[in-house]
């Protein structure tokens, strides 16, 4: 077992080494943490891959989840600094693989750098040492059981357990009802877990034989007691990884995701905010450098599509499909902090990420459905809110009031795209996603910000904006 001392900034790269020679059903690996020697261990297990879908995990894409495993617990244990003057890391990590030829490879190497770097902007250095044999995963010795199991076709998507996730699944599974669904979770705390199981439960109200759950766990051991960075923007890597190894265990060669337009290209909030002080865990980007990635491993090509990213999260909550599952919103989850550790109270209400789930069940007329598990109610009067508990809405007014002076000039995408650079990354992504012409994407673009700006104007936090801040 490597063991390399932590040291966080630019200067003394951020280093981890871990250690996958361990027996057992999950996987447990160390990382060396801070000046006191701290010996952390974090768990995986990702046995459902054999259990639920029939497959042996082959050696490369065992790898590739203990890499975003991997990368992942290195994220959250590299704080970064608290300003912009130290802000972006470098990041150096010791992985033991079972493919080392094809982890060193420079094709492969490139592509992964890339996608981290674009997640993060931060400098990542993977290097890669030959894992030990004799201790395989339970995933990667379980002998094929049923053959191809499913009798139609197979759609893989992943099932976060969030508002946007299972409004997209309930869609697509009442739109497909001749497709099967393989929903792939990962699962970084038990109530999480248990939301998602939850919600699983009323969509086999629909579809009860068309419904396979893939839940796939990682956990650090003893978190409460070290520092950890709370961006943790290689979450978006480790899901996808985890759903791009079921898909292609199920024999499909698509990874579906439902997630609104607005959240996956997630425009930033503030004038000074840096580029992933926003998350890219879903920008059509990361989607291509992803999928750009799988194929490479598998060797034929593999797409991730986002189901939903012209849509706002209030056009897939007014989605027809949902009336039958109404119940379940309540057991969804959209809070950047969730869950809360507060009795009554699992989301916090007041992040952007409460204030677009609230205010898109408005504007769907479904707000009586979700009235509880908040620590703060915006349906209050904003004057019972302090300033920083206003702060999300100040924020998502700032960038509305941008969005709007952008989409009222004559040529509303070049407007979009002057205020909001990054918006011709995303665009020239979909455009190869999807095939359409860049002046159709464009439409697209524009209908979904023009939307989402009327749907924020209806919304009552939309009034608490002094007007010195309004014009600031």
């Amino acid at each position: 077992m490597s063991r390399l001392h932590c040291n966080n900034g630019l200067q003394s790269p951020a280093k981890y080494a871990f250690d996958f020679g361990r027996p057992g059903g999950a996987n447990y690996a160390t990382a060396f943490e801070g000046k006191d020697g701290l010996i952390m261990h974090y768990g995986l297990d990702d046995a459902e891959i054999s259990g639920q879908l029939g497959a042996v995990l082959p050696g490369h894409l065992a790898d590739l989840i203990d890499i975003a495993v991997a990368t992942y617990m290195s994220d959250r244990l590299a704080v970064r600094g608290a300003d912009a003057s130290d802000w972006y890391r470098s990041v150096q990590v010791t992985i033991p693989v079972r493919r080392i030829d094809l982890w060193n490879s420079s094709e492969v190497q490139r592509a992964l750098a890339g996608l981290l770097e674009f997640l993060t902007e931060d400098d990542w250095h993977l290097r890669f040492c030959q894992r030990p044999s004799q201790f395989p995963r339970v995933a990667e010795s379980q002998s094929h059981l049923f053959g191809d199991q499913f009798g139609g076709p197979v759609r893989v998507n992943l099932f976060s357990g969030g508002l946007d996730s299972f409004a997209g699944a309930t869609a697509a599974i009442v739109s497909e009802p001749q497709s099967h669904f393989v929903c792939v979770s990962g699962v970084t705390n038990q109530r999480q877990g248990e939301r998602q199981k939850q919600q699983i439960r009323c969509l086999k109200q629909l579809q009860p034989a068309s419904l396979t759950h893939v839940r796939m766990a990682c956990w650090l051991k003893r978190a409460d007691e070290v520092r950890q960075e709370p961006t943790r923007r290689t979450r978006g890597f480790l899901f996808l990884a985890l759903g791009a190894v079921a898909a292609l265990s199920a024999r499909s060669n698509r990874l579906w995701l439902y997630e609104n337009g607005i959240g996956a290209l997630n425009l930033p909030y503030g004038s000074a905010e840096l580029g992933v002080m926003t998350s890219r865990s879903v920008h059509p980007q990361t989607l291509d450098r992803m999928g750009a990635l799988i194929s490479l491993l598998a060797g034929r090509e593999f797409t991730i599509r986002n189901g939903a990213v012209f849509r706002t999260k209030a056009m897939m909550c007014a989605d027809p499909a949902l009336s039958s599952v109404l119940d379940a919103i309540p057991l969804t989850f959209s809070c950047d902090a969730f869950p809360l550790r507060r009795k009554g109270a699992s989301q916090c209400g007041v992040c952007t990420s409460c204030l677009l789930r609230r205010l898109a069940l408005l504007n769907a007329d479904l707000q009586h459905r979700d009235m509880d598990g908040y620590r703060y109610d915006v349906y209050a009067p904003g004057d019972l809110l302090s300033d920083r508990h206003q702060r999300g809405a100040f924020e998502m007014h700032w960038q509305v009031a941008r969005l709007t002076a952008a989409l009222s000039q004559d040529n509303a995408w070049a407007g979009l795209v002057r205020e909001f650079p990054g918006l011709a990354v995303a665009h020239q992504s979909l455009v190869g996603q999807l095939g359409l012409p860049a002046s159709c994407v464009a439409e697209e673009l524009v209908s979904l910000y023009r939307h989402h700006c009327e749907e924020w104007n209806r919304f009552p936090p939309s009034s608490w904006v002094p007007s010195q801040r309004k014009a600031a």
